[in-house]
């Protein structure tokens, strides 16, 4: 079992997920109180969602011997990560866990309230749990940055989209989102809705369109 707390974190990061035949499928128990996002890295270290744990629920994951899996809360605090085959049952809290957890979250909170300038946004995301899927395309020439406005219209970083890039976001009905380059710069504005929508930046003109898978 692997514990992500304000040192251990970086430690983790070098980890990716190895190829396997090995089918197993480890019991994972969310016992942190909040909901939680399952993530998997992928062969290169890039994290993929698979969804969200509920607070005091169970899931199976259905995986393979030696992969990497990470989990995060909301506001993308890393809590705890696993390598499967380690364990049959994977508990994702304890106190000792989310205490070291603790000064993530208050580091997130200081970036974004620097990155909005001190100002929380007008808008905010609502407390809504319908699940929704967003795909960002990047087609700027410089990467840019995903940010989630949160409940108090805080903008909270979800890491980087590489120029000519794609990402897939799981999250929730209504939740909004940013994309912004380096220096700040808005360039792109998302509403998740019911539907998985695909949202282009700097293709020209910024688009929006549905999928139809």
């Amino acid at each position: 079992m692997l514990e992500l707390g304000a040192d251990s974190e970086a430690a983790l990061s070098h980890l990716v997920s190895g190829p396997s035949e090995e089918r197993i499928n480890p019991q994972l128990e969310n016992d942190c109180g909040v909901p939680l996002e399952l993530l998997w890295v992928d062969f290169e270290g890039r994290e993929r969602s698979y969804g969200w744990v509920p607070a005091d629920a169970s899931r199976t994951v259905q995986t393979y011997a030696g992969h990497v899996w990470r989990l995060r809360t909301r506001d993308g605090v890393a809590v705890r990560g696993f390598v499967a085959g380690d364990e049959d049952v994977v508990t994702a809290c304890d106190e000792q866990a989310f205490r070291e957890a603790a000064p993530l979250r208050a580091a997130d909170v200081e970036r974004a309230d620097t990155r909005a300038n001190g100002e929380p946004s007008v808008e905010t995301s609502p407390r809504t749990m319908e699940p929704a899927g967003i795909v960002v395309q990047n087609a700027c020439d410089a990467d840019v940055v995903l940010w989630w406005v949160d409940f108090e219209g805080r903008e909270r970083s979800y890491g980087r989209v590489a120029g000519g890039d794609a990402r897939e976001q799981q999250t929730f009905v209504g939740h909004q989102w940013r994309l912004r380059t380096e220096d700040g710069t808005e360039v792109l504005r998302i509403i998740a809705s019911e539907a998985r929508s695909v949202f282009a930046a700097c293709g020209g003109e910024t688009a929006r369109r549905r999928d139809a898978s």
